[in-house]
């Protein structure tokens, strides 16, 4: 009996619980013993939860605010959405990010410092783009 479990990923980390449908195409639920047990050597297949599409295991950075200072976590382990690009991390991994969290973010515990510039949009004019809006008329009204 092909099985469809539905698994929760805990983000203590990033104040958010998500969870996402796994496709489980050979692994069948033992009767006797009420558990999963996988059927052969194929990887388990993951789906994602908001567009349904497969995901692909990756290592990704991630930038957090922490107390009014940008944090990069890089070396991230996720599971990365093939059509919408949303991000799913296991418990491993969240606990991780919690345990650097809880740490502080000391400076002396960084592998190193970055120099990040810093954009706004308060200062960028409609009216002053270079190309045409999608929205925009020429004239900067809606069409």
């Amino acid at each position: 009996m092909q099985s469809r479990q539905k698994a929760a990923v805990d983000e203590p980390c990033l104040g958010k619980e998500r969870s996402f449908s796994l496709s489980f195409p050979n692994i069948f639920l033992d009767e006797g013993s009420g558990g999963l047990m996988e059927k052969g050597q194929d990887q388990i297949e993951f789906r994602c939860e908001f567009c349904g599409s497969n995901t692909r295991e990756d290592v990704v950075n991630m930038a957090l605010w922490e107390e009014g200072n940008l944090i990069v976590i890089e070396d991230v382990k996720a599971r990365i959405c093939d059509q919408c690009h949303e991000q799913f991390y296991d418990s491993e991994t969240t606990w991780k990010i919690d345990k650097l969290r809880q740490e502080g973010f000391r400076p002396e515990n960084a592998e190193r410092e970055i120099k990040v510039p810093v954009f706004s949009l308060r200062r960028v004019k409609i009216s002053e783009l270079n190309f045409p809006h999608p929205v925009l008329g020429e004239d900067g009204t809606i069409e």
